[in-house]
């Protein structure tokens, strides 16, 4: 213990700090950073994940986690600074979470618990702790002293205090769960399973109950005798009344059964307040991405050295063919898989596309269950003593994605030791990172909405009726009737949809039709007209001067495409525009992700002429509009159409491949979502036409 010393008053908690909170708390970065010059906070509090909007703290919790946080830190004298504590609820299981968080992480910095920045204010208030008359204080100062200790890399010292505290607060949740961190890894699986599940709604403890599962029943001692039979050390008494009790106690379940449990324990680790600036900030790499969020806890383990901290700090506790077993996943590569071969529920066949190992095979009912072929999977599978499995996070893009995930790996499976954290941070950028959007019609022009309102017209309805096709004039049976009749129609001409509606049909490329502009006449005889270019506008306008004349424009209202889409809440210019919540989390993280390619989008209303009572025969069409749009059009990049293509092969043949490749795996990924495909072509169908088979 440290000579006492004195100090003064502990300094009042700055009033800026509790707009320092509020804007945390809405994730206002901005704000809170620059209010934090008067505060002085790390800055990995502001940014923490735990504290900001998606976080699972109160207002008034992220207050007081960051007054204590700015107490301790700051020399005083013991029984006002214990006043302060308390008084921002350092006793609160809450805050006491996250403040001893944070004293773990300045242990990790600093090396040693003697060391920390807090050492001396936690030594003299401890002095005043009296566990019978204040347990809740003592609790607090052993949870936050256990935290220190396991940050400087004393795991028995931390795990000797977290049991001292679980005496006095066996429901305390962060003691709990750091309890229940220290059983698994002394492969007290019963105890680990039984801490765990006593707070199972806990985001870091759940995980853990899967894996401990098998682990519960006692393993098999195979090669002894019956239990009936003699022993046979040579006592002369049956087997179960002699050694079998010692050999049960001795007995180790296979390393395949503990090797998911290994893995438990490095991702609990990498999850410790030692880690968690490093992985709020892969995190926010990914943010918008929820299939990467497991990727994130898997590189901070392998490439950012929480694995190799995690076996510094507890390999003692492990058995050897464990340590033996993490030694080798700690060179494990990352690679880029495509999944070849899908039976639902029982296994799955992939292949690395960076030239890695050949084909992979995984008997796996969950992973099986949430891919369909061609799937790409970013993954670093983990040997389990006898076998590749994927024990942890692995992150799955879509094909459109393809492009930019190649280029990533485009020296191959990369492995922890080549791996750097800017690697890293670019690959889980390239989950979330999406360019500008592009948006254009059918015939390449911007999307700008027009609605323009016309006085009443008397008998308008009559007039536009004479100078309409009707609904149902040539019925359609076929595919082949609705390509007929689009050949037999002009380039133009007004379509009654209903009583009081028309629309201006005019063909696209192909046989479609496109809605170009909407009429409608309301009860007060006023007659809307809707167009979604001004070109459009002016065709249905000169229309209906002719059939019309006299129209009178009472309103005339524009919306152009940034305005339509900030209205569904997506920016047309960038989904990481710079006041979004991920730019403005990677700018304080000094993060630079990677440019991004723009995105083209056709937004286009069309129109077909079938009955509402014949889906099939629409889908039926609607698949073959969109065959006659890949297969009949040529490439921007060779100026060749699919069929002709394949004939040249080369890089031409193998860009049809693929587009038929995304074809395939858009309509199975739909399917597996639950979503409607009967509008899909199939592309089995369309490799057929271009003279190409399926790929396995």
């Amino acid at each position: 213990m440290r000579s006492s010393t004195t100090h003064p008053n502990p300094p009042a908690v700055p009033a800026a700090l509790r707009k320092v909170a509020q804007a945390v708390h809405t994730g206002d970065l901005d704000a809170a950073v620059r209010r934090n010059t008067a505060v002085g906070l790390p800055l990995r509090s502001l940014l923490s994940r735990h504290l900001g909007p998606r976080g699972e703290c109160s207002e008034q919790d992220v207050a007081d986690i960051l007054a204590c946080t700015w107490l301790l830190s700051r020399p005083a004298a013991a029984a006002q600074l214990r006043s302060r504590l308390r008084r921002h609820r350092l006793t609160d299981p809450v805050v006491l979470d996250h403040v001893s968080r944070e004293a773990e992480a300045l242990a990790l910095e600093a090396g040693s618990d003697q060391a920390h920045p807090w050492a001396t204010a936690l030594d003299e208030t401890n002095a005043l702790a009296d566990e019978r008359t204040d347990p809740a204080w003592s609790v607090a100062l052993l949870l936050v002293r256990a935290r220190m200790a396991e940050g400087s890399g004393d795991t028995d010292r931390a795990r000797t205090l977290t049991e001292q505290c679980l005496a006095l607060a066996p429901a305390l949740r962060p003691a709990v769960r750091d309890a229940a961190e220290y059983a698994l890894c002394a492969g007290d699986w019963v105890r680990a399973h039984e801490l765990a599940r006593s707070i199972a709604d806990d985001a870091v403890a759940e995980p853990l109950l899967h894996p401990l599962q098998p682990l519960l029943a006692p393993p098999a001692t195979a090669g002894r005798v019956p239990r009936n039979q003699p022993c046979p050390c040579g006592s002369g008494r049956k087997y179960k009344a002699c050694c079998q009790a010692s050999d049960r106690a001795q007995a180790v379940h296979p390393l395949p059964e503990r090797a998911p449990a290994l893995y438990a324990m490095l991702a609990t680790y990498a999850q410790r307040g030692g880690f968690d600036h490093h992985l709020d900030r892969l995190l926010t790499c990914a943010l918008g991405a929820p299939s990467a969020a497991g990727l994130c806890t898997d590189t901070l383990i392998f490439d950012h050295g929480a694995g190799a901290a995690f076996l510094a700090a507890r390999g003692h506790l492990l058995r050897d063919d464990e340590r033996e077993l993490l030694r080798t996943w700690l060179t494990t590569p990352l690679d880029l898989y495509e999944v070849t071969w899908v039976r639902p529920g029982e296994r799955l066949k992939l292949r690395s596309l960076t030239g890695g190992a050949g084909q992979l095979e995984q008997r796996d009912r969950l992973f099986s269950l949430s891919v369909v072929r061609l799937d790409l999977v970013v993954a670093r599978f983990l040997t389990d003593g006898t076998r590749l499995r994927a024990l942890g996070g692995l992150g799955a893009p879509g094909r459109e994605r393809r492009a930019k995930f190649t280029a990533l790996f485009h020296e191959g499976p990369m492995a922890p030791q080549d791996s750097t954290g800017h690697f890293t941070e670019q690959l889980l950028c390239a989950f979330a990172d999406d360019g500008a959007l592009e948006v254009t019609t059918d015939d390449g022009t911007p999307p700008e909405w027009h609605e323009v309102t016309y006085a009443r017209v008397p008998n308008a309805a009559a007039h536009l009726h004479a100078h309409s096709t009707q609904p149902g004039a040539r019925p359609l049976t076929t595919v082949q009737d609705y390509q007929q009749w689009v050949a037999a129609q002009p380039e133009s001409w007004l379509q009654q949809t209903s009583e009081n509606s028309w629309t201006l049909v005019g063909k696209g490329q192909g046989h479609q039709l496109l809605s170009l502009a909407d009429i409608s006449i309301a009860r007060s005889g006023a007659l809307t007209v809707s167009a979604s270019t001004a070109k459009r506008l002016e065709q249905l306008t000169a229309l209906l001067a002719t059939i019309l004349p006299g129209l009178r424009e009472k309103r005339h209202r524009v919306t152009t495409a940034a305005e339509m889409l900030a209205q569904t809440g997506r920016d047309p210019q960038c989904e990481d525009a710079d006041d979004s919540e991920r730019a403005v989390r990677l700018r304080h993280f000094g993060i630079a992700p990677p440019p991004s390619e723009p995105r083209r989008v056709m937004l286009e209303s069309y129109f077909l002429p079938v009955p509402e009572d014949a889906p099939r025969l629409a889908s039926a069409i609607s698949r073959e509009l969109a065959a006659e749009q890949m297969l009949l059009h040529p490439s921007e990049e060779d100026g060749l159409t699919p069929a002709e293509a394949v004939a040249h092969g080369g890089i031409s043949r193998a860009r049809v491949e693929a587009l038929l490749d995304d074809v395939e795996w858009r309509r199975a990924r739909m399917h597996l979502e639950g979503q409607d495909t009967d509008a899909l072509p199939d592309a089995d169908d369309l490799r057929r036409r271009v003279g190409l088979t399926r790929r396995s």
